[in-house]
């Protein structure tokens, strides 16, 4: 659960991972997978059909607190690209750095809560079709907000 007021911790060593894991939207059932398959920093987040590649496999730092994601194809950390605080800012990889956009909290009622923003993991827009793009948005209990 998240609790208000609570802050991502600092970067420090680097914990072991589990998994790997899918995030499966609440909304389109689709899989949260970096686009392309790419490898490259700044690659984006999307959804597609899920069909077990790399790219739709997630290692975690923790799933029971605050912790980072790490694309099994890439090896890189799943963020809120440039830092931003905005609604509708887009998710991206990026080399691990242990920063807060980096960090991501699991809550209870299966929202993915970004450290730096305080925002919700979502696909923008509601959408159900393959490639919309991931991006932040307020907490607001919706089925695209859920990750399971």
């Amino acid at each position: 659960m998240f609790i208000g007021g609570a802050s991502a911790p600092s970067a420090g060593a680097a914990p072991a991972m589990a998994g790997p894991y899918t995030w499966v939207n609440g909304n389109s059932g689709k899989c949260l997978e970096i686009r392309g398959d790419s490898t490259a920093n700044g690659a984006g987040a999307n959804q597609w059909d899920c069909n077990g590649s790399a790219t739709q496999q997630w290692y975690s730092s923790n799933l029971s607190g605050w912790g980072t994601f790490v694309n099994a194809n890439s090896g890189k950390c799943l963020e809120i690209r440039g830092d931003s605080t905005a609604n509708g800012a887009g998710a991206n990889q990026w080399d691990c750095n242990g920063s807060a956009t980096q960090q991501w909290y699991w809550t209870s009622s299966y929202t993915l809560v970004n450290g730096n923003s305080g925002k919700c993991l979502e696909i923008r827009g509601d959408s159900t079709a393959n490639g919309a793009g991931a991006n932040q948005w307020d907490c607001n209990g919706s089925a695209t907000q859920h990750w399971y």
